[in-house]
């Protein structure tokens, strides 16, 4: 009677730990084709290419989307939250920077996933789902403009806007073709800072990040153009009145953190 006892128990704790198991693989995130980049498909072709001897357009054949931020005509501009986008009309003009593109050569494709309202840094969006990082899919993309950062990520489009693009080399045309000016020759920056206690909160060994970093930077700039900061000093030191989002230790202290008191701020205006 014992033994049978056992026996059941332990058929029902295979039992248990099946339907758990069965549960995780059900309730990981589906990751979408387009990795939820985009709020809306759309298509806003160029036109035709102008006859010889005149230069093509300087962005044919690329795409790009934009956040959904940017009016185009005939659609809704959303900003990333649903009741905003039922309680407006249509768009009744394309934005001039989007009309500049398409007129420029390039094909937009669609409008792209951002924070509710824009607000935030960290990309997510309750209502829309929050678009997939492809270079680690268990972290959050950052914002607000994360669903044009994954589309470009992704190699789903050139460029897009907010202002991402898969390499610097398109990134310059496009920057040419909407401030319309000149190519000029290359500045070299004078300092180019790194925040030494932002990488420290890394799960990886921070030297890991920070020597590819410093090697590229001492290798296209010099090392005189390298310096180090410590973000939360510099923060601290001034933005005076962050102290009042402190947070107390488990023994009562007050603990201040400048960085701690940004994500605390964040938090509140979350809720």
């Amino acid at each position: 009677m014992a033994s049978s006892s056992a026996n059941l128990w332990v058929l029902l704790g295979l039992g248990v730990a099946g339907v758990l198991l069965m549960t995780k693989r059900l309730t990981r995130k589906v990751v979408k084709a387009d990795f939820g980049a985009f709020v809306e498909r759309l298509q806003l072709l160029p036109p035709p290419q102008p006859a010889p001897p005149k230069a093509p357009h300087p962005l044919t054949a690329l795409s790009f989307a934009v956040s959904d931020v940017f009016d185009i005509e005939g659609f809704v501009t959303g900003f990333g939250h649903p009741d905003w986008a039922t309680t407006h009309e249509s768009a009744s003009r394309t934005s001039s920077v989007v009309s500049t593109l398409v007129e420029g050569g390039a094909t937009c494709v669609g409008k792209t996933v951002v924070d509710e309202l824009a607000f935030s840094i960290s990309g997510e969006n309750k209502h829309y789902g929050t678009p997939t990082n492809p270079a680690a899919p268990a972290r959050i993309p950052g914002g607000s403009s994360s669903g044009a950062a994954v589309a470009v990520s992704a190699n789903l489009v050139d460029f897009s806007l907010g202002w991402f693009a898969k390499d610097p080399s398109i990134l310059r045309r496009v920057g040419h073709l909407l401030l319309q000016v000149p190519f000029g020759v290359q500045r070299n920056p004078r300092n180019i800072v790194i925040a030494d206690d932002c990488f420290q909160l890394a799960k990886i060994h921070v030297d890991r990040v920070t020597e590819p970093v410093i090697k590229s930077t001492e290798k296209l700039f010099g090392r005189q153009a390298l310096k180090h900061q410590n973000l939360g000093d510099y923060v601290a030191s001034k933005v005076s009145s962050l102290k009042v989002f402190q947070s107390k230790t488990s023994n009562g202290e007050v603990k201040f953190s400048s960085l701690g008191c940004l994500a605390n701020v964040m938090l509140l205006l979350r809720r």
